[in-house]
């Protein structure tokens, strides 16, 4: 459910809807209990909360693993929280058509600013200076939504697939044997 939890995170910070990871790793009664969720990365918490609290009613583990792992549940939540705000507050369009026409503004006007100082060097200088602010907007822009498909976004994919096989690894757990019956966790 964890290796679930990233690709949902995954599919929402995307604005994806894609399932195919799930089906490998969820039970058709978790698929199922998800399927008319809106907050899908949450709800899957909540799974992994009744799991771990019916284990810890059954005392397959005691009261202080049960609270250490509420607490990180707690924190992959709070993960969620800070990553959809990260996803949903774009950069301000005036703070970005400022930005643009200052840079653009501040670059027009330089060379009048350094004729006295610079004389023949003025086209080198002014073409550096210039590169650098209209190169540092364009950052700005690109970094301005992380979570998508682009070649400078984050690598969430290989994050994600990361996250999964060192899950299965320390499970000691066969990838490509796993099948997602319940078997694997204590009943």
């Amino acid at each position: 459910m964890i290796a679930a939890f990233g690709w949902l995170l995954n599919y929402r910070l995307r604005h994806n809807t894609g399932t195919e990871q799930l089906s490998r790793l969820l039970t058709e009664e978790q698929l199922s209990y998800l399927e008319d969720k809106k907050y899908i990365p949450v709800m899957i918490l909540d799974l992994l909360g009744k799991w771990i609290s019916e284990q810890n009613r059954k005392k397959y583990i005691d009261n202080i693993v049960w609270v250490a792992m509420d607490k990180q549940l707690n924190h992959f939540s709070q993960i969620v929280g800070g990553c959809e705000r990260i996803s949903n507050t774009p950069l301000p369009f005036a703070y970005s058509v400022l930005l643009h026409r200052t840079v653009y503004f501040y670059c027009f006007w330089l060379p009048f600013g350094l004729v006295d100082s610079l004389g023949w060097m003025i086209p080198v200088v002014v073409l550096l200076i210039s590169y650098t602010f209209i190169a540092l907007d364009a950052i700005i822009q690109e970094i301005e939504e992380p979570f998508g498909e682009k070649e400078n976004d984050l690598a969430l994919n290989t994050i994600c697939q990361s996250i999964e096989y060192s899950i299965f690894e320390q499970a000691q757990i066969p990838q490509e044997e796993y099948k997602p019956s319940g078997s694997y966790f204590i009943d």
